[in-house]
């Protein structure tokens, strides 16, 4: 899992004036074998940015995406107007965006990316997002996710007015929303461009490896090959269905439709909210690892965990998480009663490498509940993700281990 947050805001004589507070960033590797996602932050005197890279087959891409989005952001945050209007900003997001794709499709693997930029002198949050990541706004004194209606939305995928007035979203949580084969826009534009201009299909079914409440998707694209092969071949599509993938990921199918694909996948989506001005909030950025098995079960509930992990562990933290099918009949009244009947049910599952990055988690978890530490995000940052984070993996969230930065503006 991977963590981005920053908190802060104050309100002066004739301005709303946003400022950087305090920020952390913390990461498991979990089972993996190496470490996969890259995250960070970068600061100017009116600008902060973060990045939320979610890689996988290795981190050659994520690093080089993420790194080089800062760079390219950073100097375009050193020349611009402090009080740039939201078209600029959001072009030059993109352009610094466009500009990291022909170097980090080539390095190898994968990534998708969540990005955004705070305006300081106006309190605009500017999210780009590819993949099934997250960037998200809550409020710093309650943990509550806020809600309100984006006031610049923009999809890069969407050429139609009336598809983008569609698919504009409305009032509802600041959250972006994620790409991925069980959203019916993502499934659309890739069949109707594979069908018509190559005569390929798009099978979407459900992930036989995953609970069916996740929601999670296989896709193939097909049927590959020669015409007269007795078993044809379908290709598989990484699970999010926008991302940064390898220049060549799909050359089975051949170039043209290699390229198209890789379009498909880097066409990024821009959302503008504006940060109320008579509190402070927190804004953050998390990996996929929080949804897999449902460790968070939703966007309102990541927002209280990420705030303050120890108060939330006090609730029924396991309702709805997929530890329901895992350990049946969960036991027990307090934290420590839960987490050990989930370890003597699941931990006998486990291969080796999956228990020692379980192991690690429990251990840290027990050590939290001995000592009676309470850590909130506002006081400690560092401490509150991480115990999010370890939180996050005893209902065996395993799909992306890592727990990555968090930032506080």
């Amino acid at each position: 899992d991977s963590i981005n947050a920053e908190y802060g805001g104050v309100v002066c004589e004739h301005m709303a004036c946003w400022t950087r507070g305090r920020g952390a960033g913390f990461s498991i590797q979990g089972a993996r074998e190496n470490q996969e996602d890259h995250h960070g932050q970068r600061h100017s005197e009116h600008y902060s940015i973060g990045f939320m890279c979610d890689g996988h087959n290795g981190a050659r891409c994520s690093k080089t995406l993420g790194d080089g989005l800062a760079e390219n952001l950073v100097a375009l945050m050193a020349t611009a107007d402090p009080y740039a209007s939201v078209e600029e900003v959001v072009q030059g997001f993109r352009e610094a965006y466009l500009e990291t794709l022909e170097q980090a499709g080539k390095v190898g693997g994968g990534s998708t990316l969540s990005a955004f930029v705070v305006q300081y002198a106006t309190g605009l949050l500017f999210a780009l997002q590819l993949g099934d990541s997250k960037v998200g706004v809550a409020d710093a004194s309650t943990g509550a996710l806020l809600t309100g209606t984006p006031v610049y939305w923009c999809d890069d995928s969407v050429e139609d007015p009336s598809k983008a007035q569609q698919l504009s979203p409305g009032e509802g949580g600041m959250i972006v929303r994620t790409h991925t084969f069980s959203e019916a826009w993502e499934v659309e534009r890739y069949s109707s461009l594979l069908r018509a201009k190559h005569g390929k299909e798009l099978v979407v079914s459900p992930n036989r490896s995953a609970d069916a409440r996740e929601g999670r998707m296989e896709t193939k694209v097909g049927p590959a090959g020669p015409a007269n092969a007795i078993i044809p071949m379908w290709i598989d599509l990484p699970e999010p269905s926008r991302a940064v993938e390898f220049m060549l990921e799909f050359s089975k199918l051949g170039k043209l439709i290699n390229d198209d694909l890789l379009m498909l996948e880097r066409q990024a989506e821009f959302t503008v909210w504006q940060l109320p001005q008579d509190r402070q909030v927190y804004v953050f950025a998390v990996c996929d690892g929080y949804d897999s098995k449902l460790a968070v079960p939703n966007n309102h509930r990541l927002a209280q965990v990420l705030f303050a992990p120890r108060e939330y562990m006090n609730g029924d933290f396991l309702k709805d998480t997929c530890t329901h099918v895992y350990a049946p009949n969960n036991a027990g009244d307090t934290p420590k009663s839960k987490i050990d009947h989930i370890r003597n049910t699941i931990f006998s599952q486990l291969d080796a490498r999956w228990s020692a990055a379980y192991t690690e988690s429990y251990e840290y978890m027990e050590e939290i509940l001995r000592t009676g530490a309470n850590p909130v995000l506002t006081e400690d940052p560092l401490a509150a993700i991480a115990l999010a984070s370890h939180l996050c993996v005893l209902p065996v969230s395993y799909t992306h281990l890592t727990l990555p930065t968090k930032r506080i503006v």
